[in-house]
Parts: structure tokens; sequence; C-alpha cells
């Protein structure tokens, strides 16, 4: 084994002091690396959270001015009416399970449940 080797057999306590540079060098390149590597998921976390945020606003643009281009006969054999726009394009993003109504709509308005109560016993 040459100076510069560190060997963990025979332990941190029989390092020479090259060997103790190279074991702190060592350390602090991986903490560095490390330390880049958890930035670098941070700052893509973040970027991809502004991506989709944008894409959001844009989506309820989108169905905003679509339903805001349609007659008031079309909203309601959907529907909604003209005041209610914004509250079927809030609904939409509350309610997991949609249906959409119209094709060319991208707003999407809930289903209509019918709720069956079991007499109990």
């Amino acid at each position: 084994m040459s100076n510069n080797e560190f060997d963990p057999c025979t332990g941190i306590r029989h390092l020479t002091p090259q060997q103790w540079t190279a074991l702190r060098k060592c350390i602090v390149e991986r903490a560095h690396a490390e330390r880049r590597r958890a930035i670098r998921r941070t700052l893509a976390g973040i970027w991809r959270l502004i991506r989709s945020g944008w894409h959001h606003i844009q989506v309820r643009q989108e169905a905003r001015a679509t339903l805001r281009s349609m007659t008031d006969r079309e909203l309601w054999d959907i529907g909604v009416s003209r005041s209610g726009i914004e509250a079927a394009i809030r609904r939409h993003e509350t309610d997991a399970e949609v249906e959409i109504l119209h094709p060319d709509i991208q707003a999407v308005i809930p289903p209509k449940r019918d709720i069956h109560c079991e007499a109990e016993s």
C-alpha cells in the first residue's frame, strides 16, 4: 500500500497526514456532489410546479373562452347558465368523476348522481 491510499482494514487511527488529507478531500467532494444533487432536485421540483400551474391557468382560460363563446341555448343544453360559467370551471377542479357533455368544451360538468338509500333492517 502506498502512502496516499487508505486501507479500511487498518482503521483510521493509523492514517498518515497525506491519507487524512485525501480522506477529508474525498468526504468534502462527496458532500458537495450530494448538495448539488439536492439543489438540482429542488429546482426541478419547483420548475415542475411552475409549469403545471401555468398549464392549469391556460386550461382554465381556454375553458372560460369556449364557454363564453357559446350561445345561451348551447349553455342551457349542457346545464350551465351564463352566470354559472365560473362555477362550472371551479367545480371541474374539485370533482374527480366528471362527464364531458359537449365535445367543444374544455370545462367539464360533474354528472348528476342518483342517490339510493336502502332502509336498514
